[in-house]
């Protein structure tokens, strides 16, 4: 540790080549990331006598209690991101700590309120100093002298800590450039809007795009986005924060508010938010939101000028879920990692990334929109409870969830297919009509009768089969299909063998299929045409086409046929979750790919 009278090792810092990390670099830091800390007190603290500047030294006051637990929360909000160690030393004639905090009233401080060293090797590196008589505030009003204060979270005082120990640390104002080797000012750049508070404790100007605002009315309580940057590329990021499973619980209680940046170690973590007040929570790395009661810049004359986002995700920090309660109208955006978004009971928007989200919308009036990947929308309730209109709404009691790009709905019951019809393998369009319909028919489900009960006869299994077959344009094969289905572990109509039973086979198709239907065609279709395609592909490959092309040709087509219809399973089964989409890409892909082979290697 160093004394009154030695310093501590400081080295040059490398910069990152980004201006806006940059911008916050001065030009030394510690050689160590394991950091003392001392407090000064009048009569026990001492200092040399080549002191650069004497004045702090002739009159000072020492932290209180209450003060000294509001420093060390201040340097844990840095050690939180990263890789940095803070141990409590003396403050003696013999022992100091690296960075020793303490108040000056003989120093003439202007109109600043602190003032630190930045690491160097020489006795006064890192030495934090503050002005006892500088005004704290919280909520654009005075809550007394910095000498008093109990530097609150969000007060201006708790806020003055975090920047200066960022000094003592080795970051300067974005809007200085360095003398020592360090990063550049971004003021007159095109990063200029970047030196805001909003996004560094480091800057002074409040926000950028409103230069007439003054302060906040609740102050970062954490190092923000940029500086977490700037911080892990001097010391590294400390991972093993919060490395676990975290829930982030956020709400609107009267007097409580937020202003902050997630670091998150790792592990699976969640966002939640209890109130009635509207928030937008964003999950996405560099993205900011409005949780809980607001938080204004104020200006001269208006003291909830301009609503702020008070929570921001750190670069590298990846959080899985965002849930909500309350009847506020919320909006939750996802990643792009595949994530979890719950609305609540107002009229919540949930916006999806690229990855596979799930949403649940909640009470109330809800817009889902799945973005890339494959998205699936939750409801709480039995199917039969809800109005649907496919790939556009959700309708029950509580309120309609309209749709975009959503490729499930998952009902406490089951699950439906709600996107695109899927392709077969060569690209084109399957020509099928909805067996989701039939079943609903058949099975005489209220919704089926309404809208299909003119059209289907849903009295008898084999007349509502052909009806539907027929005009649907499925391939009806007499010798190839009721092989397949035979291989299914099915029969026809008479319990015949239905390769060697052509009086029945159409009647057999027919009643199969309406047998796959009632029986859940999702549940029966996901194993059963999965068998069915490995022996298919089994017997292609065994079959001589010069010694039995009857059986190869009727295999082909049985092949080509239940290509075709494991696509049209995957695109209208009322359990099409069932057939998820990349077990029906191999499946089909394997059975076109063994037929487009020529025959010579097909034997």
């Amino acid at each position: 540790m160093p004394s009154p009278t030695t310093g501590t090792t400081a080295v040059n810092t490398t910069l990152t080549g980004y201006a806006f990390v940059d911008s916050l670099l001065d030009g030394y830091h510690w050689y160590s990331s394991a950091i003392s800390y001392s407090f000064i007190f009048p009569g026990t603290s001492y200092y040399s006598s080549n002191y650069p500047d004497l004045s702090f030294w002739q009159s000072t006051q020492g932290f209180n209690l209450t003060q000294q637990t509001a420093a060390f929360q201040a340097l844990s909000a840095w050690s939180d991101v990263a890789n940095l160690q803070f141990a409590n030393s003396p403050d003696n004639s013999t022992t100091v700590g690296t960075i020793r905090f303490g108040f000056s009233y003989s120093h003439v401080w202007g109109n600043s309120v602190g003032g630190t060293y930045t690491p160097n090797s020489l006795p006064s590196g890192g030495d934090v100093w503050l002005d006892p008589t500088g005004t704290d505030s919280m909520y654009d009003t005075s809550i007394g002298e910095f000498g008093y204060s109990s530097f609150l979270l969000g007060s201006y005082a708790y806020n003055t800590l975090i920047h200066e120990i960022g000094h003592a640390l080795g970051l300067k104002h974005p809007f200085d450039s360095s003398s020592d080797g360090g990063g550049a000012s971004i003021d007159g750049t095109q990063y200029q809007f970047w030196d805001s508070r909003i996004l560094t404790v480091m800057a002074y100007s409040v926000d950028q795009s409103h230069t007439d605002a003054m302060g906040f009315t609740f102050n970062p309580t954490t190092p923000m986005l940029l500086d977490i940057l700037a911080i892990q590329s001097i010391y590294g990021a400390n991972y093993s924060y919060n490395s676990g499973n975290t829930t982030y619980s956020f709400n609107d209680n009267p007097g409580q508010h937020y202003f902050q940046t997630i670091w998150d170690g790792g592990g699976n973590n969640t966002i939640s938010y209890s109130g009635n007040t509207s928030s937008s929570i964003d999950l996405r790395p560099g993205y900011g939101s409005y949780v809980g009661n607001p938080v204004y810049a104020y200006t001269a004359t208006n003291p909830t000028a301009y609503n702020v986002k008070n929570l921001w995700i750190a670069y590298g920090t990846h959080i899985d879920t965002a849930t909500t309660t309350g009847t506020g109208n919320n909006t939750l955006t996802a990643n792009n990692d595949g994530d979890t978004l719950i609305g609540g009971a107002g009229n919540d928007t949930l916006i999806g990334g690229t990855g596979n989200d799930t949403f649940s919308g909640g009470g109330g009036n809800n817009t889902i929109t799945g973005g890339g990947g494959v998205d699936t929308a939750e409801f709480s309730n039995a199917l039969s409870t809800y109005t649907i209109i496919p790939s556009t709404s959700v309708t029950d009691a509580t309120g309609t969830t309209t749709l975009n790009q959503i490729d499930y709905l998952k009902f406490s019951d089951k699950t439906i297919y709600n996107g695109p019809a899927l392709t077969n393998a060569s690209g084109s369009l399957t020509n099928a009509a909805n067996i989701d319909a039939l079943y609903i028919a058949f099975t005489g489900d209220a919704a089926g009768n309404s809208v299909y009960g003119t059209n289907l006869n849903y009295t008898d299994p084999v007349a509502l089969a052909k009806q539907f077959t027929t005009s649907a344009g499925l391939t009806n094969n007499a010798s190839g299909l009721p092989t397949v289905f035979k291989n299914l572990g099915l029969t026809t109509q008479n319990d015949s063998g239905p390769a060697n039973d052509v009086a029945n086979n159409q009647a057999g198709l027919y009643s199969v299929m309406a047998i796959l239907i009632q029986n859940d065609l999702g549940v029966v279709a996901a194993g059963g045409l999965a068998y069915a395609t490995n022996w298919l592909v089994n017997a292609l490959a065994s079959i001589s086409t010069t010694t039995n092309p009857t059986n190869y040709a009727a295999y082909s087509v049985a092949a080509a046929a239940l290509d075709t219809n494991i696509i049209n399973a995957h695109n209208y089964s009322s359990q099409a979750a069932n057939l998820i989409p990349e077990a029906i890409g191999t499946v089909s892909a394997g059975i076109t790919g063994v037929l487009t082979q020529p025959l010579d290697q097909v034997v």
